[in-house]
């Protein structure tokens, strides 16, 4: 029987891992859209983790009377008592890779990733199976409370099917960060093809300098990378050979198949932690649902944007603007989830009610003032709502571009109605040049 599964077992494993990785999970607004896409590949995946510990079991000489079963978790513990270092194996993969994507085992329905026996005993049972490939016609109520498929983690599977594909290799035992590193270092040194003629003296101190930074001032190539996209691939000054390197190795990781590198280059893009300016007069408040951030909203109640928290712990940033409803990026952390949507929606303003001047917080994603359809009354939101404006004021409200320094949106009228944060204002708005000494002073 082995004989036979010699090769068709890891075959149909790396077949499985190549059909999920044509057809990678699409993050969808709609829940159950995420849903069907879960349950339409975890079944194939489950199916080809069971063969290879079936075929693990069998090439260790356990008994075949006790691997008729579907349940992932009894195959393993099954496999522990047979070829415990094959068990051992797998476990240090999954830890890896509960580490290498940044699943925090003590956050709230992520306990069952401590061990792999707890991540199958949760995941990989009988039952799991039978939900996830009836879940579309047969699931009730009662499996909704108690479905395992919430639990499981596509990543996690593809990885255990990596680990059990390199178990049918005669030597290779690679965890998912040494694959990621051994697939960085290729693109940043060995693909590069990096030479020099000693007649060429700028190119081979530009080389020797590369070779230094990456061996020997970085413990690993990713986070020499990690480095290099924070600066905009400019860690030299002046020194174009390092930076085309450097853009190009990214660019050739950008190809990679593997679901992981690409994971890995799309959390260099996550905005740092404290990379965001905080502005004391502009502390937005967060609506909660079942202990998780969901919307960022002003002092007034005004949605500045929608947050979904990944599995990694990181926040994907939905701002509400007109337009195409996307994530325009994603934060480590909550505050800098917060600082971003206070930047990117609200602007200082120069204020300037009856003759006396001041500088104010207002919602806005334009540099402009935009035009009333009907009646020349613009409608103003204040972030202060001690702002101190009141019907009747004659004011200036100057909103500097950020597309062009020099110009300015100037609102000019009266005060009509004042409820708390919002004022209207009728007037009209030109486009303004900018004050030379202001400008000066910037």
């Amino acid at each position: 029987m082995y004989k036979m599964e010699k090769y068709r077992v890891p075959e149909s494993i790396k077949d499985v891992i190549a059909i999920l990785d044509s057809a990678p999970i699409r993050r969808d607004l709609n829940p159950e859209t995420n849903l069907v896409q879960l349950t339409n590949r975890l079944p194939i995946a489950h199916l080809a983790i069971e063969r290879g510990l079936k075929a693990l079991i069998t090439r260790a000489g356990g008994p075949p009377e006790d691997i008729h079963v579907h349940g992932l978790n009894k195959l393993y513990q099954i496999l522990k008592k047979c070829d415990q270092e094959a068990a051992d194996y797998l476990a240090t993969a999954f830890a890896d890779a509960v580490s290498f994507f940044g699943y925090n085992v003590n956050r709230k329905g992520f306990k069952h990733f401590r061990s792999l026996d707890d991540y199958l005993s949760k995941v990989g049972t009988e039952k799991a199976f039978g939900l996830l490939r009836y879940w579309a016609i047969e699931e009730t109520d009662k499996d909704k409370r108690e479905s395992p498929i919430q639990y499981i983690s596509p990543p996690i599977h593809r990885e255990l099917l990596c680990a059990l594909w390199c178990l049918f290799l005669p030597t290779r035992r690679e965890t998912v960060s040494e694959r990621v590193e051994r697939e960085v270092r290729d693109a940043m040194f060995e693909r590069r093809h990096i030479s020099y003629s000693d007649e060429d003296i700028s190119k081979k101190q530009s080389v020797c300098w590369y070779l230094d930074w990456l061996l020997k001032e970085h413990k690993t190539r990713r986070s020499a990378l990690e480095e290099a996209v924070h600066r905009d691939f400019a860690i030299r000054d002046g020194d174009e050979f390092v930076k085309q390197t450097l853009v190009a190795a990214h660019a050739d990781l950008r190809q990679s198949r593997d679901p992981a590198v690409i994971y890995f280059l799309n959390t260099l893009t996550y905005l740092p932690k404290g990379s965001q300016t905080r502005h004391p007069d502009a502390v937005p408040e967060v609506r909660w649902i079942n202990s998780t951030p969901k919307e960022v909203v002003t002092p007034a109640g005004t949605g500045l944007g929608y947050l979904e928290k990944y599995a990694d712990g990181a926040l994907g940033i939905v701002p509400q603007e007109e337009g195409l409803v996307r994530v325009a990026a994603t934060a480590w952390t909550l505050a800098d989830a917060k600082a971003y949507l206070v930047n990117r929606l609200t602007r200082q303003v120069n204020v300037t009610v009856n003759g006396e001047s001041t500088q104010l917080r207002i919602v806005t994603e334009r540099d402009f003032f935009l035009l009333p359809a009907m009646t020349p009354t613009y409608d103003l939101e204040f972030w202060n709502v001690e702002h101190g404006i009141k019907p009747g004021d004659e004011i200036s409200v100057e909103l500097p571009s950020e597309v062009n320094h020099e110009f300015a949106s100037v609102l000019e009228g009266t005060v009509v109605t004042v409820d708390e944060h919002k004022v209207s204002v009728t007037g009209t708005d030109t486009l303004t040049l900018r004050d030379v000494v202001e400008l000066r002073q910037e």
